[in-house]
C-alpha cells in the first residue's frame, strides 16, 4: 500500500506540471483532490479526517480565489475558505501537538512580525474596505497559528514532521506572495504564488504517506 501511494503522488506531480504550464483550476483542482485521496487512503484512521477536510475545502476556496473577476466578495469567499482549509491543518497538527519553549519563542516572533507586516504593508492599501481588512488580518492570524501548530507535530517520523510542516510553511509564503501581488502591487513577485500553494499539498501527501511506517 506505501509503494502504491509512493505511485500515486506522481499524480498531483503531473497536475502540477500541467497547472503551472495551461494556468487553468482543473488542474489545481485534479492537484488537490487527488492529495486528499491519498491522505485519506494512508487508512491512518480519524486522525486524518481534519486533514482530507482541508484538503477538499481548499478546492473550494481556489475556485473563488481563481474566478475574482474583480469582485471583492468572491476574495472574500476565498478568503474564509483557505481560513476554514487553516483551521483543518491546526486541529490535525493540534491532536499531536507537542509544544516547547523554543517553539513558543519563534510563533510569538512570528506573529509580531506578520503584524507588522500587515500594518506596514497591507492594511493602509485597503483603506475604506473594512470588511477585506478584517478578512485579510484575522486570515493571516490564523495561518500563523497553522504553521506554529504544523512545527510542532509529533508525527510517526522526524521526516513525516519536516514535510507537514514545510509543507504549510509553503503554503503561508504563497498567501505572502498574495499580499504582495494583489495588495501592495509587486507584481513581479506573482511567479512564487502557484509553485508553493502547489507544493504546500504535496508535501501534505507526502507527510501522510511517511506516517504509514509507524
Amino acid at each position: 500500500m506505501r509503494l502504491a501511494l509512493w505511485i500515486a503522488l506522481l499524480v498531483p506531480i503531473a497536475a502540477m506540471y500541467m497547472g503551472m504550464k495551461t494556468k487553468k483550476y482543473v488542474w489545481n483542482c485534479v492537484l488537490t483532490l487527488s492529495c486528499a485521496a491519498i491522505v485519506l487512503l494512508t487508512g491512518r484512521g480519524m486522525m486524518m479526517a481534519p486533514l482530507v477536510a482541508a484538503l477538499v475545502i481548499s478546492v473550494v476556496a481556489d475556485y473563488f480565489m481563481g474566478h475574482k473577476n474583480g469582485k471583492p466578495m468572491r476574495y472574500i469567499y476565498g478568503i474564509a475558505g483557505f481560513l476554514l482549509a487553516h483551521i483543518g491543518f491546526c486541529v490535525y497538527s493540534l491532536g499531536r501537538f507537542a509544544g516547547s519553549p523554543r517553539i513558543y519563542i519563534a510563533g510569538a516572533a512570528l506573529l509580531v512580525m506578520i503584524g507588522w507586516y500587515l500594518k506596514a504593508r497591507v492594511l493602509p492599501k485597503l483603506k475604506g474596505t473594512k470588511p477585506m481588512q478584517i478578512a485579510v488580518g484575522v486570515y493571516s492570524v490564523v495561518s500563523v497559528l497553522s504553521l506554529i501548530a504544523a512545527a510542532g507535530l509529533q508525527g510517526a517520523t522526524p521526516f513525516e514532521n519536516l514535510l507537514y510542516a514545510v509543507g504549510i510553511a509553503m503554503i503561508v509564503f504563497s498567501d505572502t506572495m498574495i499580499a504582495e501581488t494583489d495588495f501592495v502591487g509587486n507584481k513581479e513577485w506573482a511567479s512564487f504564488i502557484m509553485p508553493t500553494y502547489y507544493l504546500c499539498h504535496i508535501l501534505v501527501a507526502a507527510s501522510a504517506v511517511v506516517g504509514i511506517a509507524a
